[in-house]
C-alpha cells in the first residue's frame, strides 16, 4: 500500500510532542534501565551488521548473554578469593583458615586460561563478523586474475596471455565459506621500465603489506624465479598461503624452497571449481575460523579486547613474579596477621612480632630482610597484587625504615 497514511500519522505524533527515535535509541534505553548488559547492547549492532551465518551466530550468542555470563563467572571466582583474603586479614580472632597456595594458583590459572582463550579467538571472531582484506599477488601470468574470477564466481578481471594485463588493483568482495574476503587482484610483480606498470607494481607491494591475508600465486609450470623468491621472503611471518597454480600441466616448480615462508603450500588449478573448496578450507584453517564455536562467548570490538587484556594483567603479573622469585604469598613464605589499615610505623611494630618464617624461627636482632606484603587495602579492593618494602629490624624487632 501507499505511505501517505503512515506519513500523516508520524507527522501528527511529532506535532503532538513525540520525537523520532535516534539510532540505537531503544537499545540505549534498555541498557540504561538494566534490561541489557553492556556486552549485550554492543552485540545488537554486531548482529545487525553481521555479514555471514557464523558472524550472526556469534553476535546472537553475545546478545543472549554468553559473554556476560562467562565474565561474571570469572568475576565471582576472584571475588570469592578477595572475600576470603579480607576475612583472613580483618578477623584474625575468628580463626579464618589461611588461603591455600594451591587454591590461589588454581583459581588464578583458571581465570587466566579463560581470558587467554577469549583474547586468542578475538581475531578469528573479527574475521567472521567483519571479513578480511585479501591480496592476490604473484608474477605476471601466474594466474592471479583467473583466481579472482574463480573466487568471485564470474569474470571480474580481464584474463589474457599477455603479461602485464592487470596494471591497477582490481577489488571484489566475495564470500568464501563463512568468511567475507575483500579481494585485491594486483599487478604482476616484475622489473619493468614502463612507468604505468611500475606504479601498479608499487601498489601491489603496498596492498601486500596492508592485507590481513595473502594469496601468493606461483606458476607451477615454470621453474622458481628471482621474483618468486623475493615474494616468498616478503610473505615470511605473514598470514600467507602459497598457491602453486597450473596443476593440470607438468610441474617444474620446486615448492619446498619456499615452503618455510608460508603457512601452507597448495597445488591448485585456478580454472577448476574444486580448487575453490580447497582454498576455502585452507583459509578457514589459517585464520582459525574453523575452530570457533558460534554459540560460545567471544569478544567483539577493541573496547572488549582492551578490557580482557587489562584483566589478564593481575593474575599474569602475580604468577610471573612468583615464578621468577620463588615467592608465593601467605603461608609459602610468611605466616602473618596484620590489618589493612596498619600503615604507620607504630602499628607496624605491633604486627611484626606475629610474623614468623615457615620454619618457625622468630627474626633475630639486626637481621636485614625483605618484607614481602601481598595485600593492602587498595589491593584488596582493586585486585590481587604484590607490594615490596625494604626494611631493617633493630634489636627490639622494630623496623628502622619503610
Amino acid at each position: 500500500g501507499g505511505s501517505a497514511v503512515a506519513r500523516r500519522l508520524v507527522e501528527s505524533c511529532i506535532a503532538a510532542g513525540a520525537a523520532p527515535a535516534a539510532p540505537g535509541e531503544y537499545t540505549r534505553r534498555a541498557f540504561l534501565n538494566g534490561k541489557l548488559g553492556l556486552t549485550q547492547a554492543e552485540a545488537v549492532m554486531d548482529l545487525i551488521s553481521a555479514d555471514g551465518r557464523q558472524g550472526a551466530a556469534l553476535a546472537n550468542a553475545s546478545l543472549n548473554g554468553a559473554l556476560a555470563k562467562k565474565i561474571g563467572a570469572e568475576k565471582d571466582a576472584l571475588t570469592a578469593l578477595q572475600a576470603h583474603l579480607t576475612a583472613w586479614v580483618d578477623f584474625p580472632e575468628e580463626d579464618v583458615p589461611a588461603l591455600e597456595d594451591a587454591q590461589l594458583v588454581s583459581t588464578l590459572t583458571a581465570v587466566k586460561g579463560e581470558l587467554d582463550t577469549l583474547i586468542r579467538n578475538y581475531d578469528a571472531g573479527a574475521v567472521l563478523r567483519e571479513g578480511v582484506d585479501c591480496a592476490i599477488v604473484g608474477r605476471p601470468n601466474a594466474g592471479k586474475s583467473t583466481l579472482l574470477n574463480l573466487l568471485a564466481g564470474f569474470d571480474r578481471a580481464i584474463v589474457t596471455p599477455v603479461a602485464g594485463t592487470t596494471r591497477d588493483v582490481v577489488e571484489q568482495a566475495v564470500r568464501l565459506g563463512d568468511i567475507r574476503l575483500n579481494l585485491f587482484d594486483t599487478a604482476g610483480l616484475r622489473e619493468t621500465e614502463d612507468a604505468i606498470e611500475a606504479e601498479g607494481i608499487r601498489r601491489s607491494w603496498k596492498k601486500l603489506e596492508e592485507a590481513g591475508l595473502i594469496l601468493a600465486v606461483f606458476d607451477g609450470s615454470e621453474p622458481l624465479t628471482r621474483e618468486d623468491l623475493a615474494l616468498a621472503q616478503r610473505c615470511a611471518g605473514r598470514p600467507a598461503i602459497a598457491l602453486v597454480n597450473k596443476e593440470d600441466k607438468p610441474t617444474q616448480f620446486d615448492a619446498e624452497i619456499i615452503a618455510g615462508d608460508f603457512a601452507m603450500v597448495l597445488p591448485v588449478c585456478c580454472q577448476e571449481e574444486g580448487s575453490r573448496r580447497v582454498i576455502a578450507a585452507a583459509v578457514a584453517r589459517l585464520l582459525g575460523t574453523n575452530n570457533i564455536d558460534p554459540h560460545a562467548a567471544s569478544l567483539s570490538g577493541q573496547r572488549q579486547l582492551a578490557a580482557a587484556t587489562r584483566g589478564m594483567q593481575w593474575p599474569v603479573r602475580w604468577m610471573r613474579s612468583a615464578a621468577g622469585s620463588g615467592w608465593m604469598p601467605y603461608r609459602s613464605v610468611w605466616t602473618m596477621r596484620w590489618m589493612p589499615s596498619v600503615t604507620s610505623p607504630a602499628k607496624m611494630r605491633r604486627r611484626m612480632s606475629s610474623m614468623k618464617c615457615l620454619s618457625g624461627s622468630v627474626w633475630g636482632s639486626n637481621e636485614e630482610c625483605s618484607l614481602l606484603l601481598s595485600t593492602d587495602l587498595k589491593s584488596l579492593r582493586d585486585g590481587l597484587c604484590r607490594y615490596s618494602f625494604d626494611c631493617s629490624i633493630d634489636n627490639r624487632g622494630n623496623p628502622k625504615k619503610l
